[in-house]
C-alpha cells in the first residue's frame, strides 16, 4: 500500500471555474466513484490534485463569487469522496504578478480554512527555485508559515527545460542545494515534501524540444540497451541517432530518496505513477 496518492480529477479553467475530470471526458484514470474507491483501497492518504494555468487563476482569484464557489466545489467533494485533502497545483509561477500572488494566498486562506473547519488538510504545489534565480518570482515559501497549508510540494524537476536536451530532469547537486534552502524557510519541516521525478524524456541533442516518457516508452527506443548512469543525477542516459534520452529506474529514484532523508527529509512526492519504477529495497514510509 502507497501511504499516499493525488489523483487529478479537477481542472481551473481559464474563466475561473473549475471543471471536474472524469471517465467521460479526461480518460480511464480520471474520476469515477469507482476510481475514487480504488485510490482510497491502496492508499492511507488522498488528495484530489486540482490543477491550473495563470489565466485561470488569475480569474478566480480576483473574484471573491468564483472563489467561494470554488471552494464550496471543492468541500462538497472531498465530503463525498472522503478524501483525505486537496492538492492545489496552479504553475507559471515565474510569470505571476504581485496582485495574483496575493490573489492566490487569499483563496489559499479562504480554501484551507474551509477545508481545516471540516477536519480535511491542504497541500499545495509550489517551484523549486534557488534563491539567486528568483528575482522574477512572487513566490517565498516562507509566506505559507502563517497560512493553513498543510503540506508543501517542492516540485524538483523539469530543470531540462531550463537547461536543454542532453541534461538530467533533476540534478542531484540542484535537489540538495534547493531542499536545504526550503528547510531554512518553513518553520515545521514536517510540512515539507520533496517531488522527485520518475519519468524521463527525449529531444535532440541540445534542442529544446523535449517529449516526456514513461519508462515503459523509453524501454522500447532504438539504443536503450546502451544507457549509462549518470553520476550527476543517478537518471540513465543514451544518445542514438542524434536524438538524447533520459530515463530513471529503481536505483535513480532510491538514491534521490536516499539524498533527500540525510538532509532531513520525511515526506517524498514522485512523478509520476503509471509506466515508471518505484522504489527497491525500501520499506514504504507511512505517517
Amino acid at each position: 500500500m502507497i501511504d499516499t496518492l493525488k489523483p487529478e480529477y479537477y481542472k481551473l479553467n481559464e474563466s475561473g471555474t473549475l471543471t471536474q475530470l472524469t471517465t467521460e471526458n479526461a480518460g480511464c484514470n480520471a474520476y469515477s466513484p469507482n476510481n475514487a474507491s480504488e485510490v482510497k483501497k491502496y492508499s492511507m492518504h488522498q488528495y484530489v490534485t486540482v490543477s491550473g494555468n495563470i489565466a485561470g487563476m488569475d480569474a478566480l482569484v480576483t473574484s471573491q463569487a468564483k472563489i467561494v464557489q470554488a471552494v464550496t466545489t471543492l468541500k462538497t467533494f472531498v465530503d463525498t469522496v472522503k478524501f483525505t485533502g486537496i492538492e492545489i497545483d496552479f504553475e507559471g509561477f515565474s510569470r505571476w504578478t504581485p496582485q495574483q500572488y496575493d490573489g492566490y494566498k487569499n483563496f489559499l486562506t479562504q480554501l484551507g480554512g474551509t477545508l481545516h473547519q471540516n477536519g480535511y488538510t491542504l497541500m499545495i504545489d509550489g517551484p523549486a527555485v534557488l534563491a539567486k534565480d528568483s528575482s522574477q518570482y512572487q513566490w517565498r515559501y516562507e509566506d505559507f508559515n502563517a497560512l493553513p497549508v498543510d503540506y508543501l510540494v517542492v516540485m524538483e524537476y523539469d530543470w531540462q527545460y531550463d537547461f536543454g536536451s542532453g541534461t538530467p530532469v533533476a540534478p542531484l547537486a540542484r535537489e540538495k542545494e534547493v531542499t536545504r534552502e526550503v528547510i531554512g524557510k518553513i518553520r515545521d519541516s514536517n510540512k515539507i515534501v520533496i517531488g522527485i521525478p520518475s519519468y524521463g524524456y527525449h529531444g535532440r541533442m541540445g534542442g529544446e524540444s523535449i517529449t516526456i516518457d514513461t519508462h515503459a516508452q523509453s524501454h522500447m527506443y532504438p539504443g536503450y540497451t546502451t544507457a549509462k548512469r549518470d553520476t550527476s543525477s543517478a537518471e540513465m542516459m543514451f544518445t542514438h541517432a542524434g536524438v538524447f534520452y533520459d530515463y530513471a529506474d529503481s536505483q535513480t529514484v532510491n538514491t534521490k530518496r536516499s539524498l533527500l532523508e540525510e538532509l532531513g527529509i520525511k515526506n517524498i512526492s514522485v512523478w509520476s505513477l503509471g509506466g515508471n519504477q518505484w522504489f527497491s529495497g525500501k520499506v514504504e514510509p507511512h505517517s
